[in-house]
């Protein structure tokens, strides 16, 4: 965490960003009709809540066999995913309105350090792993 806001953006050990910051106003960074998942804290997610649990791992194979897709207009490209977490202790999102869907990553609270580093973590791995499967 403090790599990414001391530089911007946490770069793997091969020198691939993994994850980064945007600057200042979203509308056009985001490509029109792009998907942005919003992480929630835990404490946030209840039965009757429309944020579905699960795993940074299974978000980040579900961005990584689905990225945004080049041909949306506008936004930067070639990119695997737009995630949004807040960065207040409750990792609140009210008043937040361009996620297009709410995820909890995981049944325990986690501050916003912990979301990115195990989102960056489970990105890096999923990529590392196909990379391995293309190879052998």
């Amino acid at each position: 965490m403090a790599e990414l806001l001391r530089n911007g953006k946490i770069v793997s050990a091969d020198g691939e960003v993994l994850m980064r910051i945007l600057p200042t106003s979203l509308a056009p960074v985001i490509p029109y009709g792009a998907r942005v998942t919003a992480i929630t804290n835990s404490l946030l997610c209840t039965s009757s809540s429309a944020e579905q649990v699960t795993t940074p791992l299974e978000l980040a194979r579900r961005n990584e066999q689905d990225p945004v897709p080049d041909t949306l207009q506008g936004g930067i490209k070639h990119i695997a995913a737009f995630y949004v977490i807040s960065c207040t202790d409750d990792v609140d999102l009210d008043g937040v309105d361009y996620p297009t869907e709410r995820v909890c990553c995981g049944v325990y609270p986690m501050t916003s350090h912990v979301i990115c580093a195990r989102l960056c973590e489970a990105h890096a791995y999923v990529r590392q792993t196909a990379s391995q499967t293309h190879s052998n």
